[in-house]
């Protein structure tokens, strides 16, 4: 009964500490894709927001400039995000409207990673009498 006791109570084999750390291993993987995924997202949504802050300034300055301007139809705005420089393309157009008013357009091109993507905002501006 004594050679019994001691041969169960040796520990494990190497076969299942090998069993055992890939089934850690494996868990730890799917965690650092769950993590990396979240920054990806993360990141993505700051620089969302990022080209709606640029989108909304150039809209205010076309708005602050007299009725009868005329503007750069393509800029070029640098920006730095998480101390990383970033370059969005700019295109604005004002497009006068029937009722004398005019239309002002704003569109923002990006890329991330291997995407180009585009935010567009528009405003009407009317003639001040």
């Amino acid at each position: 009964m004594q050679t019994t006791l001691m041969q169960n109570s040796r520990g494990f084999t190497l076969i299942e500490v090998m069993f055992a750390q890939a089934i850690i291993l494996i868990g730890l993987l799917g965690l650092l894709v769950g993590v990396n995924l979240a920054l990806k997202t993360n990141t993505n949504n700051q620089q969302r927001e990022e080209v709606v802050r640029v989108a909304e300034n150039i809209m205010n300055d076309m708005r602050s400039q007299p009725f009868e301007a005329v503007f750069t139809p393509i800029t070029t705005v640098n920006s730095t995000m998480k101390k990383v420089s970033a370059k969005y393309t700019v295109l604005r157009t004002s497009t006068p409207m029937t009722s004398g008013s005019l239309q002002y357009n704003v569109n923002v091109r990006w890329k991330y990673g291997n995407y180009s993507t585009t935010h567009a905002i528009v405003s009407v501006r009317g003639l001040q009498q």
